[in-house]
């Protein structure tokens, strides 16, 4: 990486990824840190001479200068006019709707908020589809928030809307801009797929044709992340890649002037794009493939590290500043530059030099694969170790397999849209369908079985990844310190492998045999959760005045999923749809039936007989419905815990259920003198917990509140 343009590039790209997560403060610090190394460079004639020095650390004060401005002068004051209790929003929708976790997403552009021009981008959740097109106007009342997620700052939306008994007021756009005739190719694109394939395979072959994720099932894409395959069902560079080698194939055979090949190349590439939905890396390997043909057409040398720098600078300027912080463009970034730096020295150690046997070319050909997915995950692996506290074992197994059957798909899903609708010539897209049927049903079998490994995911406690880091970063700055640095870069790299797959082990072997119950500190309300084994089997929420993206927060660094919830006031159903988001999926929600719609997902419960639900062999949860609220009796072993929602009649609890040895309460209900546990457990804030505590303690003798922090009680 020896060009100026490639060095800056790349570091502007990465400085700014880092400064969209980094506090306040240490950004500032980073700031006048870079200045005062970039004034060094420049004072001292040694580094002088040496222009990169100065100019990587000007770049870093400049990206990070860049992103505290952008949230200062755009971000903020957007968010501070904008927030408030029924607003009237008039907006245009931008994009299609999609459903995710049971509900609905529309991505708009508020023109007017409260009557005031806004011109800022929203994302309105609903419990219910809405009979609306892209570039439609809507008006509608509702409270915006300001936006806590990561994943939708990144994405542009400042403000969040979460609504469920709105109306709305819908207006058909006069005219369209060009983009919506890509919205409708990529509705024929799902069309020609959907007709000849089963749900299921129809879904796989829409996420690697088109990116359209959100048509497979939740179970598909944990599999897929278990398997250290996501990246598969996101189009991204090896998707651009082979579409892009059957173009240049197809200009070789016919022949075409380079300058045409240019224009049909950049009309291609724009049009996927489109059809993508501009995802972040799709833009990012558009921009390289762009730069590619443009060299070619020139006839100029093309540097693949100076195609990443050119990307680098231009992504900021596409989306936003703080756009390269999302974390599929940064994972995106981080392979290619990844394949483009350590492919080839992989490749070349890995191989045979001669390959003048059928076996040996066999070997090669794995090798390769091998060596794209080995270089990719050298800077992918510590990424996603940070970023999801886990990693897929089997991500190698996983590229060598699937490498060849997902371009297959991508090949004939191709062929499949583009026969479907030209008539006579309809029978080539039927036998592509064979072909995507048989395809289709063995990756998805190969996801399954590999997913399904014994710790195929393993999930690393927050302390571990810290101590990790730590350690990789004291490791690198031994190896730069020292003369035979390259040498030393091995061992670093062995030693944090140590460091990493000891504490693995260790977190693997304390949550072997762990059942925990944690009440977490909610304020005035109540968050239950049962840690069995390492993961979130259930998890009961009752929360009144609590912001859920806290809660969200700690539950996706430690679980990320939950297999079942019981929300225990269906007045809180919209902290429950907040919960169950992007960060962390909830499979099953138990509620109680109310004027609420019924949505996938959810079961609704009403007044009658407790309902049984075992959520391991020695594990039962009993709910029982009464009067608008859902009651959770756990019986864990010989432990009975019961969990009581915020004003509960007591009349609805069986007599059985009424001594426990845990109970959980959130306010002093009546006629609790019927009650008797041998510990209670109080979540409230601190100034409610000594009244609940007096009021209560004839309950029990022992009693202990989340007021101080949350409450952890190990049941084995």
């Amino acid at each position: 990486m020896k060009r100026l343009s490639a060095q800056i590039g790349i570091t502007l790209f990465s400085a700014m990824a880092v400064a969209f997560y980094l506090p306040e403060n240490v950004k500032f610090a980073v700031i006048i840190l870079a200045l005062a190394v970039t004034g060094v460079f420049l004072c001292v004639s040694r580094f002088r001479s040496t222009v990169w020095l100065p100019g990587v650390s000007l770049t870093v004060f400049i990206a990070v200068a860049v992103n505290i401005g952008y949230t200062y002068l755009h971000v903020i004051p957007i968010q501070e006019s904008f927030s408030g209790n029924n607003m009237t929003i008039e907006a245009t929708l931008t994009e299609e709707e999609y459903q995710s976790y049971s509900k609905y997403y529309y991505q708009l552009n508020a023109d007017k908020i409260n009557g005031r021009r806004a011109d800022t981008k929203i994302l309105l959740t609903t419990a219910h589809s809405i009979d609306i097109e892209p570039f439609d106007h809507i008006v509608f009342r509702a409270d915006t928030s300001p936006t806590q997620n990561n994943y939708y700052l990144a994405k542009g939306y400042y403000l969040t809307v979460n609504t469920y008994d709105s109306e709305f007021i819908m207006t058909e756009a006069e005219s369209r801009p060009l983009y919506y005739h890509a919205i409708e190719l990529r509705r024929l694109l799902r069309e020609a797929l959907d007709k000849y394939l089963p749900d299921d395979v129809a879904s796989l072959c829409k996420a690697v044709l088109i990116g359209d994720k959100y048509a497979l099932s939740s179970d598909v894409k944990d599999s897929f992340l278990y398997a250290g395959a996501s990246y598969f069902i996101v189009v991204s560079g090896m998707h651009f890649a082979v579409i892009c080698m059957l173009i240049f194939a197809l200009f070789k055979k016919l022949r075409v002037n380079r300058f045409v090949q240019l224009a049909i190349s950049l009309s291609v590439i724009l049009i996927y794009m489109a059809v993508t939905g501009f995802q972040p890396s799709v833009v990012r390997s558009g921009i390289m493939i762009l730069t590619l043909v443009i060299s070619r057409a020139i006839r100029r040398i093309n540097s693949s590290h100076s195609s990443l720098g050119i990307a680098g600078v231009l992504l900021p300027l596409i989306f936003t500043p703080y756009g390269v912080g999302d974390i599929g463009m940064i994972l995106s970034y981080a392979a290619t530059f990844g394949i483009i730096t350590f492919y080839s020295p992989i490749k070349k150690r890995l191989s045979f030099k001669s390959s003048d046997n059928v076996i040996k070319r066999a070997y090669n050909a794995v090798i390769s694969v091998l060596s794209v997915s080995l270089a990719a995950n050298i800077l992918v692996f510590p990424i996603s170790v940070f970023v999801f506290n886990g990693f897929s074992t089997v991500t190698l197994l996983s590229s060598l397999v699937l490498y060849l059957p997902i371009e297959l798909i991508l090949i004939v899903s191709l062929i499949v849209c583009i026969f479907f609708y030209l008539g006579p010539l309809n029978f080539i897209s039927i036998l592509g369908s064979w072909i995507l049927y048989a395809v289709g049903k063995f990756v998805l079998w190969i996801i399954f079985v590999l997913s399904s490994l014994p710790f195929s995911y393993v999930r690393i406690g927050a302390a571990y990844v810290y101590i990790w880091t730590a350690a990789a970063i004291v490791l690198g700055v031994i190896s730069l310190a020292l003369r035979k640095r390259y040498r030393m870069y091995n061992i670093a790299a062995l030693l944090s492998a140590v460091v990493l797959l000891s504490g693995m082990i260790i977190h693997t072997v304390i949550t072997l045999n762990t059942v925990e119950l944690n009440v977490f500190q909610c304020g005035n309300g109540m968050a239950v959760g049962l840690d069995y084994h390492g993961s979130l089997y259930m998890l009961s929420f009752d929360a009144k005045s609590y912001d859920a993206y806290d809660l969200v927060k700690e539950l996706s660094y430690d679980y990320g999923s939950a297999e079942l919830a019981v929300c225990g006031r269906g007045t809180e159903y919209k902290n429950y749809m907040k919960l169950s988001d992007r960060e962390f999926a909830i499979s099953r929600i138990l509620m109680y039936d109310n004027d609420t719609a019924d949505s996938s997902g959810i079961t609704m419960l009403t007044d009658g007989t407790p309902c049984d639900y075992w959520i391991a062999d020695d594990v039962l949860l009993t709910v029982t419905p009464y009067k608008g609220k859902l009651m959770s009796y756990l019986t864990v072993g010989d432990t009975d815990i019961v969990i009581l929602p915020y004003k509960y009649q007591l009349k609805g609890i069986p007599d059985a259920q009424r001594s426990a040895d845990i109970i959980i309460v959130s306010d002093s209900e009546k006629d609790y003198e019927t009650l008797r546990c041998g510990r209670l457990i109080i979540s409230s804030e601190y100034s409610e917990a000594d009244r609940i505590s007096s009021a209560m303690s004839i309950v029990s003798g022992n009693i202990s509140s989340t007021a101080d922090g949350a409450v952890t009680i190990d049941l084995r």
